[in-house]
């Protein structure tokens, strides 16, 4: 981020470069920063440089050999460690450089790599969205089960939840869930420079840059089994309830404070006896192998002492492949206490003795996901530039070209979610309720596991339950003994790994064709102050092209409930939706610094800059659906209804997919800074910065004809316009007036604030058709309106030290979040982070890092709500969640030569 804003673009030695994951840039924890020379920081860049960073652009600059003027050799070693990982992994770098003049003129060369490895916890806690309950007609449908299998009436349930608490509609979460998170990284880099310079007008280069970074992890949820306000086979909510003879408590507004729950709907009645809720223990695996390669070669040549020609080829290629598994068993938990009137929530149970017998626990569901992307891109350039010799005001102008082609191929599945057993999904275990029971099936990939000082024993939750085994969330294995298990008693409708078909891929080409012209300009006294600045503009056309395809639905299996007629219109069949745009944008750009005195000086800065959309959100394939309505399909089964539904009898038309047609978003921006250096290391500024942005990316629902019938297909779209503006301030100074030690001390301090508007996150829920028009006013996602980051500095003689506090306001991580379909929040969230280095002689050097001495806590929000019963806005934003990471320790060993 620069300034707090999103949509930053980065570079690796000033060309553009990716990683394979289904977006624009590079993730930066890709590339270790031992490889790194230096970072460059472009607020407001100038037409040369590569388009496609509305908010900026961080150039990542690797070492070439002529940097250094003859041979450089250093190393460093890490040793990092996880307070509550309880783990410490290594790293290491080693850089060998060099120079030689030889027959043919001077030669260097560069290698540097690097490896790291590191281990890290999260413990998180989470709360269901709170629903609201009791305000007829919203909850006419909800009806309560009881363990005998009778079923309590709307009024009832209203009665229970309200109780004598005086109020008309309470606010009551769905359950809770906790979970742990065991994350290890393995990185390595490699970079390779060459130059050759064979006379003073020459040189040539190549630079071959690769990293392969691995991140696993391996996490254990207890979740609960119901929702707050969904649908089960019976059509009534399963919700919670409180245990009979109790009561919830609530504050003065009708929320949920505390109370003994029990599931509203019992699906497993046969399974258990007693009140409770259903809980599952879920062991989850995921694997992710990246590797970005970049191969880059060029020259430099002055044609004559004016004329400076520059020529620049690239070939970048990127791989991502992921692998999630989960697997989950599932108990009743009885005598279930929530308490949400702390800091944190609190879950307690009365039955720890059950917790502890495998046999209360079943194995019930697994759920798997695969992707594999690659990426590519050959990209050329070529530039001049001019020197002007004897201008008042030029000093040189340079244009150019470049041209890029790009690939993006993603097969990625979606989510298979599929039961192993279940009441309503059976195994052939008469004997004992037809679910698989733990001590009964595969008791060997099985185990007792702690979660040991959870949360730092900051909250109270059960942490030592029955989970699957490591073993068992194996693809794999698991396609061997969960896979027959699940499709015993009904073949094909439990679980089987996935593989992938025509809907999971994804294949999009893009061609850059880009010129660009920049006048660098200077006169010392014309204005009675130097003034120094650019002029210029880039022009780029975008062409793209998609291979993608849509299903029409698939009513082949509904049997005789519905007409030949609609099997034949609804037969699954495929269609092409392959495409194919160009468009081309216009950028100028102004750079102007007024020098009033020599450490004084104002900068303004306007231009037009765009960002293209993410390959994720360009995805061409369709799927499409359709439902049978209900009350055909219920008087079929009553007996009340003798012929099949037909086409008259069809609901729902739906489909989601990404949007080729996608264009960028573009942005008019302005800025302009006062800075003041007041000394070698001392400066003071402030800035104003503003832009105007338009067709903004916003998931939406729009009403699409697919062979002759009209369907509400959810896409990315391009929307109003917004507006960010904001300003920023910093001050850096040594103070070095200070005397003796004292002098060391300095501070670097800076604070910024940005406010944002638009439309499109105003959308509460896309996927209610029905009252998807009703809005709230939402800020852009990704920004803070505060952000600040104060830094206590120490250097004298042999010490260096830094204690650095970061700091951001809350901030909305998406308008409508893919579980939740809420807007959901980022609140606010600082951290301390510290080093202590000591040079014991000119090349070597000691040290200690600490990350997040604060042992700093994320909290997520979720909200505001629209319920479509009657339109009615819940405007209260509630907690959502709680994650709580390592403080890391980190020592260092590097030396120099």
């Amino acid at each position: 981020m620069i300034r707090g804003l999103t949509f930053v673009r980065g570079e690796l030695n000033g060309r553009d470069v990716f990683s394979a994951n289904g977006g624009r840039g590079l993730s930066f924890e890709e590339v270790p920063a031992e490889l790194m020379a230096g970072v460059d920081v472009y607020k407001n860049p100038s037409a040369e440089i590569i388009e496609g960073g509305l908010g900026g652009t961080v150039n990542l600059r690797t070492r070439m050999p002529f940097d250094q003027p003859g041979r450089k050799v250093a190393g460093s070693v890490d040793y990092n460690y996880g307070d509550h990982a309880k783990k410490g992994k290594p790293s290491a770098s080693f850089l060998f450089s060099d120079r030689w003049q030889t027959g043919i003129g001077e030669v260097g060369f560069l290698a540097n790599v690097s490896y790291s490895e590191m281990s890290t916890l999260s413990d998180g806690i989470q709360i269901e969205p709170l629903h609201r309950r009791g305000a007829l007609p919203e909850n006419n449908d909800e009806w309560a089960m009881m363990p005998d299998g009778s079923w309590v009436s709307p009024d009832q349930i209203k009665e229970e939840l309200i109780g004598d608490s005086g109020h008309d509609a309470v606010f009551v979460p769905g359950g809770a869930n906790w979970r742990q998170t065991a994350f290890d990284r393995k990185r390595q880099g490699l970079a390779l420079a060459a130059q050759w310079r064979p006379n003073d007008d020459t040189e040539l280069y190549a630079q071959l840059l690769t990293s392969k970074y691995r991140m696993a992890w391996r996490e254990h949820s207890m979740v609960f089994g119901g929702s707050s306000d969904g649908d089960n086979a019976d059509g009534r909510s399963n919700f919670i309830m409180p245990m009979p003879g109790t009561q919830f408590a609530y504050d003065a507004n009708g929320r949920f404070l505390s109370g003994n729950m029990r599931a509203g709907a019992y699906p497993w009645h046969s399974i258990y006896d007693g009140f409770g809720i259903q809980f599952s223990t879920a062991n989850r695996y995921n694997t992710q192998d990246n590797q970005t390669t970049d191969i880059s070669a060029g020259f430099r040549h002055y044609l004559t002492d004016n004329l400076i020609v520059r020529g620049d080829l690239q070939y970048v290629k990127s791989t991502n492949e992921n692998m999630d598994f989960t697997v989950y068993a599932s108990t009743l938990l009885e005598g279930v206490n929530l308490d949400l009137s702390g800091k944190y929530p609190q879950v307690t149970t009365n039955n720890a003795e059950a917790m502890l017998d495998p046999s209360t626990y079943f194995w019930r569901a697994a759920m798997d996901h695969i992707a594999d992307n690659r990426g590519n891109e050959r990209a050329g350039r070529l530039d001049l530039e001019y020197t002007f010799n004897d201008s008042d005001w030029l000093r040189f102008f340079r244009f150019g070209a470049r041209v890029a082609d790009r690939s993006y191929t993603s097969y990625s599945t979606s989510w298979n979610w599929k039961p192993i057993s279940e009441s309503w999904h059976p195994v052939n275990n008469p004997g004992r309720n037809d679910v698989a029971w733990l001590d009964q099936y595969y008791a060997g990939d099985t185990e007792l596991y702690d979660m040991g000082n959870f949360f730092g024993g900051k909250v109270n939750v059960p942490t030592r339950l029955w989970f699957p085994a490591d073993s068992i969330v194996d693809i794999g294995y698991a396609n061997t003994t969960l896979g027959p298990l699940s499709n015993e008693v009904d073949p094909a409708s439990g679980w089987y790994p996935l593989s992938y078909i025509p809907a999971n891929i994804n294949i999009q080409d893009e061609r850059t064709q880009a010129a660009y012209g920049v006048l660098y300009f200077e006169n010392q006294d014309r204005f009675g102050v130097p003034v120094d600045g650019n002029l210029g503009v880039r022009v780029v056309k975008t062409s793209v092209r998609t291979t993608g395809g849509g299903r029409m639905p698939d009513m082949s299996g509904w049997g005789e409930q519905v007409t030949d007629e609609v099997k034949a219109k609804f037969a699954g069949q495929y269609f092409s939706t392959d495409t194919s745009s160009s468009y081309t944008d216009v950028l100028p750009s102004l750079n102007v610094r007024v020098k009033f005195t020599e450490g004084l000086q104002w900068r303004v800065a306007a231009s037009k800059a765009i960002a293209r959309p993410e390959f994720r959100l360009m995805q061409a394939w369709l799927p499409l659906s359709v439902s049978v309505a209900s009350a055909c399909t219920s008087a079929i089964e009553l007996g009340t209804r003798t012929d099949p539904c037909g086409l008259s009898d069809l609901t729902s038309f739906e489909g989601s997919a990404g949007n080729p047609a996608l264009k960028p978003m573009r942005a008019d921006q302005y800025d302009t800074a006062l800075e003041w250096y007041f000394g070698p290391t001392n400066m003071v500024y402030a800035t104003v910065f503003w832009k105007d942005v338009k067709d903004y990316f916003a998931t939406t629902v729009g009403y699409e004809t697919w062979n002759g019938d009209q369907y509400a297909v959810t896409r990315a779209n391009n929307l109003d316009e917004g507006r960010i503006r904001g300003y920023e301030v910093g001050y850096s100074q040594f103070f070095d007036f200070l005397p003796g030690w004292l002098n060391g001390f300095g501070v670097q301090a800076n604070y910024t604030y940005v406010d944002s508007s638009g439309g499109s996150n105003a959308i509460v829920d896309p996927y209610d058709l029905e009252h998807r028009a009703v809005s709230v006013d939402l800020p852009l996602e990704g920004l803070s309106k505060r952000s600040y980051n104060v830094v206590g500095i120490y250097e004298k003689n042999r010490l260096s030290l830094r204690l650095a506090y970061n700091w951001r306001s809350r901030y909305l991580l998406t308008s409508s979040d893919v579980i939740t379909q809420l807007p959901t929040w980022n609140e606010d969230f600082g951290q301390l982070d510290g080093s202590f280095f000591y040079n014991i002689n000119s090349n070597i050097q000691i040290g200690l890092q600490v990350n997040n001495i604060t042992n700093s806590v994320t909290n997520l929000t979720t909200g505001p709500r629209l319920y479509g019963s009657d339109g009615y806005l819940d405007e209260t934003v509630y907690n959502r969640a709680w994650f709580m990471n390592d403080r890391r320790y980190s020592a260092v060993l590097r030396a120099s030569w």
